[in-house]
């Protein structure tokens, strides 16, 4: 296949206008990858209104052929497991890697629902617990409005002066520095 944006249009093209992926080389991304990065060291070398437009058309192009084709790739892979056909021809070699790495995970994911379903218990990788941060129990000094809170994009208030409440460990320290609380023992 020649190296063009011309060439990578039409793929662009294919990719839009057919549900099925159009078959590619194995070398296609590291093709038009050197082929960017050639019109970009032409531009850094000498800036021209043709190579910069060249070169942001090359490279918009490549970007949606790659979110299109990642799109179907995905796909493929669910329909390919579903069906016990699995064909990764005409997939470029990154695509592959991907395809691959779909169906070995899927085919885990199946595994493990099936495992269940018998009344065996997963191995699998252990999910983390989150503790909640500490919380502590202050009375307010003054009226206080509503603020931001100083964890997770999180609002506190509004407050009355004599008011109790229980605040995170960061809040009622700042907020105790600042005369607005005293902890409550």
């Amino acid at each position: 296949m020649e190296v063009s944006f011309e060439a990578v249009r039409k793929v662009q093209l294919q990719e839009r206008n057919y549900s099925s992926l159009s078959k590619l080389d194995d070398d296609f991304y590291d093709k038009y990858l050197s082929f960017i990065k050639d019109l970009r060291c032409r531009l850094e070398s000498g800036f021209s209104l043709e190579g910069a437009k060249a070169f942001e058309n090359s490279d918009r192009v490549l970007k949606d052929i790659f979110e299109q084709r990642k799109h179907k790739i995905f796909f493929k892979a669910f329909r390919d497991m579903k069906n016990n056909s699995v064909d990764s021809n005409g997939l470029a070699r990154q695509e592959k890697e991907l395809y691959t790495s779909l169906i070995t995970l899927l085919t885990s994911f199946n595994s493990a629902l099936s495992t269940e379903s018998r009344g065996a218990v997963p191995v699998g990788p252990a999910v983390p617990v989150v503790s909640q941060p500490k919380k502590i129990l202050v009375e307010f000094l003054v009226d206080l409005p509503q603020i931001a809170g100083v964890d997770s994009n999180t609002t506190i208030g509004p407050f009355l002066k004599g008011q109790e409440a229980e605040l995170s460990e960061r809040q009622a320290s700042l907020l105790s520095k600042k005369g607005a609380v005293a902890i409550k023992v």
